[in-house]
């Protein structure tokens, strides 16, 4: 309810629990009573009620339209639908005047008309006050002109008048009333105070006393009591213990002036908005500063206004209103003061979070704002009719061979860290095994990484002390290492989505060894994107919706971009309950079939790119992108019969439109306002952010580079973005665009050097990871990314590379095992090195001289890749391996980690923060090479008191989970002990 009546700070316990299941009036169905008043706005238009409760007098004319008005500013749309015959309109009124006629004939429609006394026309009852009121105003101009006597009773004008002369006196022109105003600001500029008037609308008390008199009659209060009914249909006592119910604010107050409740009640003072009580006087005006001051004038004026519309008697309606004369000219508008731009509107910022600065720290307020988010949007119910089903899921044996990846075995991987006090061997993975290397938790998958997200897990499982549940990360791979894909076709070959049991990763448990839970086989090719549902399908121990015995226990439901032009959605069921593969030896791969297909009706099929599924309230809303630039909307919750098939399990998009003219490579919803704006990127260089009411235009496009991903920040009104570096090299970096251009330009946040293949937000800690072809994870931590964006020294010092790969040849073989050598480094010819290079050059040698001896061969080699520059001659020394078959012989990788768990954040290698300033000395990548070093896809866990956990998934098919703990502070514990008591007693 984001606009119209303010009701978002009431607790809906004072009236209903929000899980007790009602009926509703209208049709006949169950649900909670959160869901109930969603579905009223949305279906009924608010002209619905609870079985049990007050029914609405849809008769009155005066409670009908305020409903409807209030509807359609609480839903934000332009338009009220029937729910009977589906036709909208834009106006109450309108709406009012479709229902009395909606499904009558023409003779019953006939019957409810009136006819006007003084003109004959006839009209609706509705429709009858208005048409009065224009006779009543052309009486009052003819009484006017009656009135006013001319100087002459001859039809010439006297010398010295006009056209507007009455008698000597002369209309006010447009041109004085201006500058009147502009006479008002001059003497304001002068320090001159026009005397105050008084306020029209006096402030309402926002908070009463138990003990003062009166105190139930306080016309804020009656005004919250009111919005109750009109919601609702009843409101409850305050007092503790009373379960007194009522449908009218006189019997409300004759019953708590009278209840035996009040003498034991231990609380003095209540919030007139809320109903929050408290003891202390201090405590409920602490409380109504933070929560509703700033709020309170809007809703003041709209109460007021409101009130008097409601007070006004007809007679007062059908007095007649001056005529208003529109100006052709465009009037004068001052230019606003400085407190009125939206730079400054955004001050509150520098308020919330003191000392932001250079300071690496975490963004406190946005831990407040998740949680606050999460608690009022995440549920723990959703579409209870998409459950797994175990008579549909099969166990492969030997036809499962066909469905893994091709590879065995990985390369060589040498494991690295700032803090390692002696060398790891390289080391070798065999298919689907995994290890704890130096603290990380590594698994090899078997082909290129290209798609993974974390299992969302609900808060109150997550901070339970009871339980310690699993964290699991659902990863897609290539099929082959060598697999690549053609824009205008479709894919389908046999393919398994992987989902890896990585333990309980709360900040207090140990690391464990990964392994491999469930693969889930199928036969829709590569999976380019991944998307959970964010909430509500994970049960619990004690809940299985559907009852069935052959029903399964869900752990999500997960939604999968396919090469093959659909997007799939699996019911994923826990791993241990599939007990098939009871042996060990037996790969955990099972075969089902989707629980729904979002299909589309292209005249010419194309690869689904991306897909996003909306954070908001009940997820109803899905994304899709395709090779072809187009973009999918879906409804999860319609029933309309020409978009659903129920035998098929299809679902057809609401919406399809081209939003760019090439593969859509980034797209993400808003979590606020119904998932009505959305952004996409695209090959064809474009960043757009649209208004899903108006998809004729998007609201702002950028055009900068290749885009490669991109990600809504759900705390802020801007997205980043990440390119391809062809366009632009050694000056490209991942962008912060923000809507509009609000508030600041886009702005460069992460640096890179190579290609930028995908980027990753924590919305917990503000942190935001991008992942590059040359093997680099940069990470950020941020402050507020609205107003007035940190300077850039700062911006530097909060971010760091916390991982980079190195390339390596192998030496030798000792005993079946590869040992690798010198890193791989890009030589420019000796004829580029002749042209005018030579000072370059030289400053180079000299600061290598001053640095002295660095002591490891990887520094060097880094340094001659950073100081040599890349352009068409620079070439390898040895031939260009183009496929795995020849990296595999070859050549190994070293993954080195700048940054660990247990690093200190105040005292980080300097080459964790060097490496970042700027983009040319980061690694470069050469485009004949084959990416092995490549980092195709990161994913921060989404879970609370899991954020500081990141997963990156490799070209070469490993994915390690790396720790950013060093990031974890008192706040974030104290944040944690605080969400752990409100999950409690809420429960």
């Amino acid at each position: 309810m984001e606009q119209g009546m303010d009701v978002s700070h009431i607790p809906v316990k004072q009236e209903m629990e929000e899980s007790e299941v009602v009926q509703c009036a209208g049709c006949r169905l169950e649900m909670t009573f959160s869901q109930f008043m969603r579905h009223n706005i949305d279906k009924h238009n608010m002209l619905s009620w609870t079985v049990g409760a007050t029914p609405l007098d849809l008769n009155n004319e005066k409670l009908v339209l305020s409903m409807l008005n209030k509807a359609l500013k609480t839903k934000g749309k332009k338009v009220l639908s029937c729910e009977i015959c589906g036709e909208e309109k834009k106006s109450a009124v309108g709406f009012f005047t479709h229902k009395q006629v909606c499904g009558k004939t023409d003779e019953e429609i006939e019957q409810l008309r009136i006819t006007c006394d003084i003109c004959g026309k006839s009209f609706m009852p509705v429709s009858l006050r208005s048409h009065m009121q224009i006779h009543q105003r052309k009486a009052a101009e003819e009484l006017e002109s009656t009135l006013v006597s001319p100087v002459s009773s001859s039809s010439s004008m006297t010398p010295g008048s006009s056209r507007g002369d009455y008698g000597g006196r002369r209309n006010k022109r447009a041109a004085a009333t201006r500058a009147k105003t502009r006479m008002s600001e001059f003497l304001s500029d002068d320090g001159y105070t026009p005397p105050m008037r008084a306020a029209k609308h006096p402030q309402l008390p926002l908070y009463s006393d138990f003990h003062a008199p009166g105190w139930d009659s306080t016309p804020r209060l009656l005004q919250t009591w009111r919005g109750f009914i009109s919601l609702t249909g009843s409101i409850m006592c305050v007092f503790k213990d009373c379960s007194f119910r009522c449908d009218s604010t006189d019997a409300i107050r004759n019953h708590m002036s009278s209840c035996e409740f009040s003498r034991c009640h231990d609380m003095r003072f209540i919030c007139n908005i809320c109903l929050l009580q408290r003891r202390d006087e201090s405590d409920i005006a602490e409380h109504v500063r933070r929560e509703h001051e700033s709020k309170e004038s809007n809703v003041s004026s709209d109460a007021n206004s409101s009130s008097d519309r409601d007070s006004t008697s007809d007679v007062e309606l059908e007095s007649p209103r001056p005529s208003v004369r529109r100006q052709n000219r465009q009037s004068f508008r001052p230019k606003p003061q400085a407190a009125q731009r939206a730079y400054n509107k955004m001050r509150f910022l520098q308020n919330v979070v003191p000392g932001i600065g250079k300071d690496l720290e975490v963004y406190s307020a946005a831990l407040n704002w998740t949680f606050e988010f999460r608690l009022s949007n995440y549920v723990e119910s959703v579409f209870p009719t998409l459950s797994p089903d175990k008579k549909t899921w099969t166990l492969l044996q030997e036809d499962a061979t066909e469905y893994i990846p091709s590879a065995m075995k990985s390369i060589p991987i040498e494991f690295k860290s700032s803090s390692q006090d002696a060398p790891i061997p390289p080391y070798t993975f065999s298919i689907f095994e995994g290890q704890v290397i130096d603290g990380v938790s590594t698994f090899f998958t078997g082909g290129p990484v290209w798609a993974m997200e974390w299992c969302p897990i609900p808060m109150r499982v997550c901070l339970s002390e009871e339980h310690t549940p699993s964290e699991y990360l659902a990863v897609s791979t290539h099929h082959s290492m060598d697999d690549t894909f053609c824009v205008p076709k479709c894919y389908s070959f046999p393919n398994i989505i992987q989902f890896w049991d990585c333990g309980n990763l709360s900040s207090q448990s140990l690391y464990q060894r990964p392994r491999l839970a469930l693969a889930l086989a199928h036969d829709y090719g590569t999976v380019w994107s991944l998307a959970w549902c964010p909430s509500g399908a994970y049960d619990l121990v004690n809940k299985v919706p559907g009852g069935g015995k052959s029903t399964l226990r869900r752990m999500g439901l997960l939604a999968a971009a396919c090469s093959s032009g659909n997007v799939e959605v699996f019911s994923v069921p826990f791993p241990d309950q599939l007990t098939g593969h009871t042996d060990q030896k037996t790969l955990p791969v099972y075969k089902t079939r989707p629980s729904l297909s979002l299909i589309t009706n292209f005249t010419e099929p194309s690869q689904c790119t991306r897909v996003a599924w909306y954070q908001g309230q009940e997820h109803g809303l899905v994304a899709a992108g395709y090779s072809n630039g187009m973009v999918a909307l879906w409804d999860l919750l319609t029933l309309a019969p020409l978009l659903w098939d129920s035998q098929r399990q299809t679902l057809k998009p609401f919406q399809c439109f081209q939003a760019h003219l090439t593969v859509v490579s980034a797209l993400s919803f808003n979590p606020e306002y119904d998932g009505r704006f959305f952004m996409t990127g695209s090959h064809d260089r474009g960043i757009k952010f649209w208004d899903m009411d108006d998809l004729s235009a998007p609201m702002t496009h950028h055009r900068r580079g290749y885009v490669t991903d991109g990600v809504w920040l759900n705390l802020w009104i801007s997205s980043i973005t990440s390119y391809d570096d062809a366009f632009q090299h050694e000056h490209t970096n991942s962008t912060l665009h923000p809507v509009r251009d609000f508030g600041y330009k886009p702005y460069p946040l992460l640096t890179q050097n190579s290609v930028a293949w995908c980027l990753s937000y924590n919305e917990w800690i503000n942190a935001t990871a991008q992942g590059s072809e040359a093997g680099e994870i940069v990470v950020t931590f941020s402050s507020q990314l609205m107003r007035g964006l940190d300077n850039e020294k700062n911006a530097i010092d909060k971010r760091m590379m916390a991982t980079y790969t190195l390339l390596k040849k192998v030496a030798s073989e000792a005993n079946g095992e590869k040992v690798l050598g010198d890193v791989v480094t890009w030589k420019p010819e000796p004829k580029q090195a002749a042209k005018g290079k030579g000072k370059k050059n030289t400053r180079t040698a000299k600061n290598a001289k001053s640095k002295g001896k660095r002591g490891t061969e990887e520094e060097e080699g880094e340094s001659e890749v950073a100081a040599s520059l890349y352009s068409p001659e620079a070439i390898l020394v040895d031939r260009n391996p183009q496929h795995y078959a020849d990296i595999e012989k070859s050549y190994g990788i070293c993954v080195y980690d700048t940054v660990r768990g247990d690093s200190n954040k105040n005292r980080l290698p300097e080459e964790a923060k060097s490496r970042v300033r700027v983009s040319g000395k980061m690694h470069p990548t050469c485009s004949d090479f084959y990416p092995i070093t490549s980092i195709n896809k990161v994913a921060w866990n989404p879970n609370i008191g899991r954020f500081f956990w990141l997963a990156t998934g490799h070209q070469c098919g490993i994915v390690r989970v790396t720790g950013m703990h060093f990031m974890q502070s008192a706040t974030t514990n104290t944040f944690l002990n605080k969400a752990r008591e409100s999950i409690s007693q809420n429960q």
